[in-house]
C-alpha cells in the first residue's frame, strides 16, 4: 500500500489554512483512506514559512515554500511529500 496526499501542490497567502487529506493506492486501485489522528504525522521542512498541525491543518506562516510530509506511523517507510508555496499578494 501506498499513499499520496492531496492536494498535490497548495499556493498560499499568510494566514490562510488547507486541510490534506490521505489517499490510498492498493492493488492498483485508488481509494480514499480514512486518516485518522493516530495514524499518520504531518511534518512541514520550513516551519518558518509553513505550519502543520497533527490533523493535517496547513497553514502558511510567511513567504517561501516548504515541504509537508505525511508518514504512516505503522510504517514510517509509507509517506507522501508536497510542496506548499506562501505568496504575499
Amino acid at each position: 500500500t501506498e499513499i499520496a496526499v492531496t492536494p498535490y501542490e497548495v499556493t498560499l497567502a499568510p494566514t490562510e489554512t488547507v486541510t490534506l487529506k490521505v489517499n490510498g493506492f492498493g492493488d492498483g486501485i485508488i481509494k480514499t483512506v480514512q486518516v485518522s489522528n493516530d495514524e499518520f504525522t504531518f511534518e512541514s521542512s520550513e516551519d518558518s514559512f509553513v505550519t502543520v498541525d497533527e490533523a493535517g491543518l496547513v497553514k502558511a506562516v510567511a513567504a517561501g515554500v516548504s515541504n509537508v510530509t505525511a508518514t504512516s506511523k505503522k510504517n514510517p517507510e509509507i509517506k507522501d511529500t508536497i510542496t506548499v508555496n506562501v505568496v504575499t499578494a
